[in-house]
Protein backbone atom coordinates (compact mmCIF):
# COMPACT_ATOMS: atom_id res chain seq x y z
CA UNK A 1 0.00 0.00 0.00
CA UNK A 2 1.31 3.44 -0.88
CA UNK A 3 -0.58 5.56 1.65
CA UNK A 4 -2.50 4.67 4.80
CA UNK A 5 -4.32 6.37 7.66
CA UNK A 6 -2.59 6.56 11.03
CA UNK A 7 -5.90 6.32 12.88
CA UNK A 8 -8.43 3.53 13.12
CA UNK A 9 -12.19 3.86 12.61
CA UNK A 10 -12.66 5.32 16.07
CA UNK A 11 -10.06 8.02 15.49
CA UNK A 12 -7.42 6.59 17.80
CA UNK A 13 -3.98 8.12 17.41
CA UNK A 14 -0.68 6.40 16.89
CA UNK A 15 0.65 5.15 20.22
CA UNK A 16 4.19 6.17 19.31
CA UNK A 17 5.39 8.83 16.92
CA UNK A 18 8.79 9.15 15.34
CA UNK A 19 10.41 12.42 14.21
CA UNK A 20 10.80 10.94 10.72
CA UNK A 21 7.08 10.15 10.34
CA UNK A 22 5.41 11.87 7.38
CA UNK A 23 1.97 12.96 8.59
CA UNK A 24 -0.72 14.39 6.33
CA UNK A 25 -3.80 15.65 8.18
CA UNK A 26 -2.69 13.46 11.10
CA UNK A 27 -2.38 10.43 8.80
CA UNK A 28 0.85 8.46 8.42
CA UNK A 29 1.47 8.25 4.66
CA UNK A 30 4.25 7.31 2.27
CA UNK A 31 5.20 10.64 0.56
CA UNK A 32 5.66 9.03 -2.88
CA UNK A 33 2.00 8.02 -2.81
CA UNK A 34 0.62 11.48 -2.07
CA UNK A 35 -0.37 13.86 -4.87
CA UNK A 36 -0.41 17.30 -3.26
CA UNK A 37 -2.27 19.42 -5.78
CA UNK A 38 -4.89 17.67 -7.86
CA UNK A 39 -7.66 20.17 -8.45
CA UNK A 40 -6.78 21.79 -5.14
CA UNK A 41 -7.00 18.53 -3.16
CA UNK A 42 -4.57 16.02 -1.75
CA UNK A 43 -5.03 12.59 -3.35
CA UNK A 44 -3.56 9.36 -2.01
CA UNK A 45 -2.73 6.32 -4.12
CA UNK A 46 -4.00 3.15 -2.49
CA UNK A 47 -3.86 -0.55 -3.31
CA UNK A 48 -6.92 -2.72 -3.92
CA UNK A 49 -6.68 -4.68 -0.65
CA UNK A 50 -6.45 -1.55 1.48
CA UNK A 51 -9.24 0.16 -0.44
CA UNK A 52 -11.45 -2.87 0.15
CA UNK A 53 -10.68 -2.76 3.86
CA UNK A 54 -11.36 0.95 4.18
CA UNK A 55 -14.62 0.57 2.23
CA UNK A 56 -15.85 -2.11 4.60
CA UNK A 57 -17.13 -1.89 8.16
CA UNK A 58 -13.90 -3.38 9.55
CA UNK A 59 -12.33 -1.63 12.51
CA UNK A 60 -8.74 -0.56 12.65
CA UNK A 61 -6.29 0.26 9.86
CA UNK A 62 -5.69 -2.11 6.93
CA UNK A 63 -3.23 -4.94 7.47
CA UNK A 64 -0.67 -3.25 5.23
CA UNK A 65 -1.16 0.22 6.70
CA UNK A 66 2.02 1.99 7.71
CA UNK A 67 0.39 2.72 11.05
CA UNK A 68 -0.12 -1.00 11.60
CA UNK A 69 3.52 -1.41 12.67
CA UNK A 70 4.59 -1.52 9.02
CA UNK A 71 6.65 1.67 9.01
CA UNK A 72 10.41 1.13 8.91
CA UNK A 73 11.55 4.61 7.93
CA UNK A 74 13.83 5.75 5.15
CA UNK A 75 16.38 3.18 3.98
CA UNK A 76 19.74 4.91 3.48
CA UNK A 77 21.44 4.67 0.11
CA UNK A 78 24.35 2.74 1.67
CA UNK A 79 21.95 -0.11 2.42
CA UNK A 80 19.66 0.25 -0.61
CA UNK A 81 22.42 -0.63 -3.08
CA UNK A 82 23.51 -3.84 -1.32
CA UNK A 83 23.15 -7.07 -3.29
CA UNK A 84 22.12 -10.30 -1.56
CA UNK A 85 25.73 -11.52 -1.10
CA UNK A 86 26.73 -8.12 0.29
CA UNK A 87 23.86 -8.34 2.80
CA UNK A 88 25.15 -11.71 3.93
CA UNK A 89 28.71 -10.46 4.30
CA UNK A 90 27.77 -7.69 6.74
CA UNK A 91 25.26 -9.77 8.72
CA UNK A 92 26.04 -10.53 12.35
CA UNK A 93 24.29 -13.91 12.11
CA UNK A 94 22.83 -16.07 9.36
CA UNK A 95 19.61 -17.64 10.67
CA UNK A 96 18.52 -18.78 7.20
CA UNK A 97 19.93 -20.22 3.99
CA UNK A 98 19.10 -18.81 0.56
CA UNK A 99 18.30 -21.27 -2.23
CA UNK A 100 17.99 -19.41 -5.53
CA UNK A 101 16.78 -20.86 -8.83
CA UNK A 102 17.31 -18.94 -12.06
CA UNK A 103 15.55 -19.63 -15.32
CA UNK A 104 14.90 -17.64 -18.51
CA UNK A 105 11.40 -16.41 -19.26
CA UNK A 106 11.80 -17.57 -22.87
CA UNK A 107 9.66 -20.66 -23.46
CA UNK A 108 12.61 -22.45 -25.05
CA UNK A 109 14.72 -21.71 -21.97
CA UNK A 110 17.33 -19.80 -23.90
CA UNK A 111 18.91 -17.20 -21.59
CA UNK A 112 18.45 -13.53 -22.34
CA UNK A 113 20.39 -11.32 -19.90
CA UNK A 114 17.73 -8.64 -20.29
CA UNK A 115 14.99 -10.85 -18.82
CA UNK A 116 16.79 -13.35 -16.60
CA UNK A 117 17.03 -11.06 -13.56
CA UNK A 118 13.64 -9.37 -13.21
CA UNK A 119 12.80 -10.09 -9.57
CA UNK A 120 12.79 -12.61 -6.77
CA UNK A 121 10.07 -14.41 -4.91
CA UNK A 122 9.75 -17.64 -3.02
CA UNK A 123 8.79 -19.38 0.16
CA UNK A 124 10.50 -20.07 3.48
CA UNK A 125 11.50 -23.57 4.56
CA UNK A 126 12.83 -24.48 7.98
CA UNK A 127 15.97 -26.57 8.38
CA UNK A 128 17.87 -27.80 11.40
CA UNK A 129 20.50 -25.24 12.39
CA UNK A 130 23.62 -25.32 14.52
CA UNK A 131 22.28 -22.92 17.19
CA UNK A 132 25.56 -22.85 19.11
CA UNK A 133 27.43 -22.06 15.91
CA UNK A 134 25.03 -19.26 15.03
CA UNK A 135 25.28 -17.78 18.51
CA UNK A 136 29.08 -17.94 18.46
CA UNK A 137 29.12 -15.57 15.49
CA UNK A 138 27.98 -12.82 17.84
CA UNK A 139 31.16 -13.16 19.86
CA UNK A 140 33.30 -11.86 17.03
CA UNK A 141 33.58 -8.14 16.46
CA UNK A 142 35.30 -8.20 13.07
CA UNK A 143 33.27 -7.52 9.96
CA UNK A 144 32.74 -8.08 7.10
CA UNK A 145 32.47 -11.84 6.99
CA UNK A 146 35.00 -13.79 4.91
CA UNK A 147 33.90 -14.56 1.37
CA UNK A 148 33.95 -18.28 2.18
CA UNK A 149 30.75 -17.87 4.21
CA UNK A 150 28.78 -17.31 0.99
CA UNK A 151 29.13 -20.93 -0.11
CA UNK A 152 27.66 -22.01 3.24
CA UNK A 153 24.51 -19.87 3.25
CA UNK A 154 23.79 -19.47 -0.47
CA UNK A 155 23.09 -21.95 -3.27
CA UNK A 156 22.25 -21.11 -6.88
CA UNK A 157 20.70 -23.38 -9.50
CA UNK A 158 20.23 -22.43 -13.15
CA UNK A 159 17.48 -24.17 -15.12
CA UNK A 160 18.07 -23.96 -18.86
CA UNK A 161 19.14 -25.78 -22.00
CA UNK A 162 22.19 -23.68 -22.82
CA UNK A 163 25.01 -22.24 -20.75
CA UNK A 164 24.19 -19.41 -18.39
CA UNK A 165 25.79 -16.11 -19.49
CA UNK A 166 28.01 -14.87 -16.67
CA UNK A 167 27.10 -11.24 -17.35
CA UNK A 168 23.53 -11.94 -16.22
CA UNK A 169 24.74 -12.75 -12.69
CA UNK A 170 26.33 -9.39 -12.00
CA UNK A 171 23.28 -7.37 -10.96
CA UNK A 172 22.21 -9.93 -8.37
CA UNK A 173 25.39 -11.58 -7.09
CA UNK A 174 28.18 -9.03 -7.46
CA UNK A 175 30.26 -7.95 -4.46
CA UNK A 176 31.91 -4.52 -4.33
CA UNK A 177 34.43 -3.89 -1.54
CA UNK A 178 33.68 -0.16 -1.42
CA UNK A 179 29.92 -0.73 -1.15
CA UNK A 180 30.41 -3.18 1.73
CA UNK A 181 32.75 -0.76 3.50
CA UNK A 182 30.34 2.17 3.22
CA UNK A 183 27.46 0.04 4.51
CA UNK A 184 29.48 -1.03 7.56
CA UNK A 185 30.54 2.54 8.28
CA UNK A 186 26.91 3.67 8.19
CA UNK A 187 25.81 0.81 10.47
CA UNK A 188 28.67 1.39 12.92
CA UNK A 189 27.70 5.01 13.53
CA UNK A 190 23.92 4.89 12.97
CA UNK A 191 23.03 1.48 14.43
CA UNK A 192 25.13 1.52 17.57
CA UNK A 193 23.00 -1.05 19.38
CA UNK A 194 24.12 -3.90 17.14
CA UNK A 195 27.07 -2.55 15.15
CA UNK A 196 28.55 0.10 17.44
CA UNK A 197 31.29 -2.20 18.78
CA UNK A 198 32.37 -3.80 15.53
CA UNK A 199 35.79 -3.35 13.98
CA UNK A 200 35.98 -3.11 10.21
CA UNK A 201 38.57 -5.61 8.98
CA UNK A 202 40.43 -3.78 6.22
CA UNK A 203 42.49 -6.85 5.39
CA UNK A 204 39.28 -8.79 4.79
CA UNK A 205 38.00 -6.06 2.47
CA UNK A 206 41.19 -6.31 0.44
CA UNK A 207 40.21 -9.89 -0.39
CA UNK A 208 36.91 -8.72 -1.86
CA UNK A 209 36.50 -8.02 -5.58
CA UNK A 210 36.21 -4.39 -6.64
CA UNK A 211 32.96 -5.09 -8.49
CA UNK A 212 32.48 -8.67 -9.57
CA UNK A 213 30.79 -11.99 -8.76
CA UNK A 214 33.09 -13.75 -6.27
CA UNK A 215 34.29 -17.22 -7.15
CA UNK A 216 32.69 -18.46 -3.92
CA UNK A 217 29.37 -17.97 -5.72
CA UNK A 218 30.40 -18.63 -9.32
CA UNK A 219 31.87 -22.02 -8.40
CA UNK A 220 28.76 -23.30 -6.62
CA UNK A 221 26.27 -22.54 -9.41
CA UNK A 222 24.85 -25.78 -10.76
CA UNK A 223 22.77 -26.27 -13.89
CA UNK A 224 19.92 -28.61 -14.73
CA UNK A 225 18.26 -29.25 -18.08
CA UNK A 226 15.07 -30.51 -16.47
CA UNK A 227 12.89 -27.54 -17.45
CA UNK A 228 9.76 -29.38 -16.28
CA UNK A 229 10.75 -28.36 -12.75
CA UNK A 230 9.65 -24.80 -13.51
CA UNK A 231 6.14 -25.82 -14.58
CA UNK A 232 5.83 -28.06 -11.54
CA UNK A 233 6.85 -25.33 -9.11
CA UNK A 234 4.67 -22.71 -10.77
CA UNK A 235 1.68 -25.01 -10.37
CA UNK A 236 1.37 -24.08 -6.71
CA UNK A 237 2.47 -25.33 -3.36
CA UNK A 238 1.15 -28.66 -2.15
CA UNK A 239 1.32 -29.39 1.57
CA UNK A 240 0.97 -33.17 1.90
CA UNK A 241 1.52 -33.07 5.66
CA UNK A 242 -1.41 -30.73 6.17
CA UNK A 243 0.57 -28.11 8.07
CA UNK A 244 -0.64 -24.52 8.08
Amino acid sequence: MVGDASKDREGKRLKKRHPAHNLYNECLLEPTGVIHNLNGKQVVNICHDCFKHLSSASDGPPHLALANNMWIGHIPWELQVLTLPEHLLIALVHPRIYIIKLYPKDKDFRPDPATLQRGMHGNVSTYAQDINGVASMLEGQLLPQPLEVLSSVLTVTYIGKVQLPKVSLHSTFCVCCNVVQQALLWLKFQNRKYYGNIDIDESQLEEYPEDNVPIEIADIICQTNNTRVVDKENGGYCNPAGYT
